[in-house]
């Protein structure tokens, strides 16, 4: 029996992956192979969605060894059931728990085969990737929206994660370089031989610099985080004086230039890498990353905002309706009861 987790790194087409493996039960199943998502539900209720995650992962060694133990007894069960004998989790997030879940695998491995996959990809590519995602499109920070070199010299530090793995379980762990053109479907397919259908399309599309520029405006006017939800749905009074200067805006997260500088200053991190795994995900080939045009930034910006503008004011318009006959109706309930009293 074979224990599979595919644990990120994120920002590497685990969401195609995910998306595959969940649509193709039936093809998976005639392989012997069960996808359990994303959680640990075969454990626990408790363990599903973000919250649960941490709740699993908050557990101390002796917990996270007894858990591995509950969960290869459920695995038992599953493939006595099915027939299926390899049993994959997805999901990038635990990418950040290489710590907590040390214990879990040292426990599980003693007790089945385990096999940990992880997508790296070149940090060139990486930061402005994971900027837009997680400064911008989601804002993950609190406080104001960071500057691409703010922003970025924090998460080149998520490569520090790929030595933590390797320093408990390096043994377990199959890194895979995500290259610029990869078909990370393909390559995740091949690695099992599970010979999965390709995605028509990307789970995740990239959103054009125009349409973060403006969540970046709404997500800073919110201390906390900012799940992308909340501008897909905001109404909010939005005070025009206070929209930013967009060449200023441009050159504080668009500009790319200090990537060499940011990956250059933790070449040590990088150098050991390579050591440990073999690959140096710093070779290829270079996409260049250029500031938007400033004019052009412009003119999308405005295209959005007529967009969002004549939206809004067709629900503002329909809201107003809505109110105006409230009352009217309720006048009209006054004066009955002033007729009556």
């Amino acid at each position: 029996m074979e224990a599979i987790f595919h644990v990120g790194m994120g920002k590497t087409g685990t969401s195609s992956i995910q998306q595959v493996l969940g649509a193709n039960e039936e093809h998976l199943a005639k392989l012997g192979v069960q996808y359990l998502g994303l959680w640990f539900r075969i454990l626990s209720p408790d363990f599903v969605g973000y919250g649960g995650q941490d709740r699993f992962f908050a557990s101390g060694p002796e917990a996270m060894a007894q858990h591995a133990a509950d969960f290869h007894r459920a695995l038992k069960e599953l493939a006595e059931n099915t027939g299926n004998d390899r049993f994959i989790i997805s999901n990038e997030s635990i990418y950040g728990y290489p710590l907590q879940f040390a214990p879990f695998l040292a426990q599980l491995k003693q007790l089945c085969d385990v096999k940990v996959v992880i997508y790296a990809r070149d940090p060139y590519s990486w930061l402005p990737s994971a900027y837009n995602q997680w400064a911008l499109y989601h804002k993950t920070m609190p406080g104001r929206i960071p500057t691409y070199g703010e922003a970025t010299t924090a998460m080149v530090s998520t490569y520090s994660g790929l030595r933590a793995w390797a320093r408990e379980h390096r043994d377990l762990i199959s890194l895979r370089h995500f290259r610029s053109g990869m078909d990370v479907v393909e390559d995740f397919s091949g690695l099992l031989d599970l010979f999965l259908p390709m995605p028509e399309k990307n789970t995740l599309e990239r959103k054009d610099p125009a349409e973060n520029a403006l969540r970046a405006v709404f997500n800073g006017m919110r201390e906390g985080q900012v799940l992308p939800t909340e501008f897909d749905r905001a109404t909010a009074n939005v005070d025009l004086v206070s929209s930013p200067d967009l060449a200023e805006l441009a050159a504080g997260m668009f500009d790319y230039t200090k990537t060499q500088e940011i990956v250059d200053a933790h070449a040590p991190l990088f150098d050991e890498i390579t050591q440990i795994f073999g690959i140096d995900i710093r070779k290829d080939a270079r996409k260049t990353y250029h500031q938007p045009d400033v004019d052009a930034l412009r003119h999308r910006a405005l295209e959005h905002l007529l967009l969002l503008t004549m939206d809004q004011a067709r629900r503002i318009t329909e809201l107003e309706q809505s109110v105006h006959g409230m009352r009217q109706e309720l006048a009209q309930v006054r004066q009955q009861v002033g007729r009556t009293g």
